[in-house]
């Protein structure tokens, strides 16, 4: 897979942890992958995991028993507007059913 710069190195300073997780862990790039990214060096990138204590051992624990907020954030958005579409359908199923009976009572 072919990698290009899409982002600053002044983004990586800022990048947050959950972000260098999705990238590294979830998505399964490498250091110098994420570096070349954001134009970087992967001591960079090695530092900065080191920083928020992301080792392969604690992603995984994380991953494991972290809850949603650790799980694939792009599967994460699906689940939810499928529970935003169920609910949507259950509520107009009961304002209809609602309605409906609001008429047999005139």
């Amino acid at each position: 897979m072919k990698i290009t710069q899409t982002k600053t190195p002044e983004d990586f300073k800022n990048i947050k942890k959950k972000e260098l997780y999705q990238l590294w862990y979830i998505e399964s790039y490498t250091d110098k992958q994420v570096a070349k990214m954001y134009g970087v060096t992967a001591e960079e990138v090695k530092n900065k995991r080191a920083e928020f204590d992301l080792t392969m051992w604690k992603a995984s624990w994380l991953f494991m028993l972290g809850g949603e907020q650790w799980k694939d954030a792009r599967k994460a958005e699906m689940r939810k507007k499928k529970a935003e579409e169920k609910r949507k359908k259950e509520a107009e199923k009961y304002t209809k059913k609602y309605l409906k009976s609001k008429d047999t009572k005139k």
